[in-house]
C-alpha cells in the first residue's frame, strides 16, 4: 500500500517534467542556423536558375509554431523589392522556393 501511495505521488511529477523524443526534436530549433539554411537556399536557387540577384541581400529566418519542422529563409534588398522566400526542412529540403513581388 504504501508503494502505491508512493507512486501515486511521484509519477505526476516525473510525468510533467519530461517530454517525449517528438516534442523535444520540435523545439529543437539547432538544426536551423542561419549559415546552413543561408548556403542551402543560394544553391538551390542556383541550381534552379531561379533569377534573383543575392548581392547586398539581408536573410531573414521565420518560424512557425505550427510547422515546427519548417523554417522559411527570406531574402531582402529592400522594404518594397522583390524578395525571394524559400521553405526548407529540417533534413535540409527545400520545399518552396520562389521570387515574391511586393504589394502595389
Amino acid at each position: 500500500m504504501k508503494r502505491f501511495i508512493i507512486l501515486s505521488l511521484a509519477l505526476p511529477i516525473l510525468a510533467c517534467g519530461c517530454c517525449t523524443d517528438h516534442q523535444a526534436q520540435e523545439h529543437d530549433k539547432s538544426w536551423a542556423s542561419l549559415p546552413r539554411l543561408e548556403s542551402i537556399a543560394k544553391d538551390y536557387a542556383k541550381q534552379h536558375e531561379i533569377d534573383f540577384d543575392f548581392t547586398n541581400a539581408r536573410p531573414e529566418l521565420t518560424f512557425d509554431d505550427q510547422r515546427p519542422n519548417l523554417v522559411w529563409v527570406n531574402f531582402y534588398h529592400g522594404r518594397h523589392d522583390t524578395f525571394l522566400q524559400v521553405t526548407i526542412d529540417r533534413s535540409g529540403t527545400v520545399v518552396f522556393a520562389s521570387p515574391i513581388e511586393p504589394p502595389p
